[in-house]
């Protein structure tokens, strides 16, 4: 078992084949969540695969499930709380991604589309 600071692991260059980050993102600061997401990418190889799993909010989200999650994230509270804001406001995981040497492959939605999993495999 390893304790590393996900933004850097200390890991060697495409160590794994796939890196994966699950409920996460949404409560680091935006440059942090986007520093695990270039982490991640450095970890896996060209062809290496990404899976993302973390709160979304569109036009296709439910609006009980989405106020589910706000009384969840409120409760969680502070700099946590502050931090779901700014990426639900940001636009959520996609921005993060928009930079990034990645292919989406593929998207599933739970919860009314409050929670999307995606497939990306890294092409450069």
């Amino acid at each position: 078992c390893y304790k590393r600071d996900a933004t850097y692991t200390g890991f060697q260059d495409a160590s794994f084949d796939a890196a994966t980050v699950t409920f996460a993102l949404h409560e680091k600061p935006l440059a942090t969540a986007a520093a695990i997401l270039r982490e991640m990418l450095r970890l896996v190889p060209v062809g290496g695969h990404l899976l993302i799993a973390d709160y979304h909010f569109g036009s296709s989200t439910g609006s009980t499930e989405a106020a589910f999650v706000h009384i969840i994230e409120r409760l969680a509270g502070g700099e946590h709380y502050r931090n779901f804001r700014a990426y639900k406001s940001a636009g959520g995981i996609y921005p993060l991604l928009a930079s990034l040497p990645v292919e989406h492959l593929h998207t599933e939605s739970l919860g009314r589309d409050v929670v999307r999993i995606g497939l990306y495999r890294r092409i450069s």
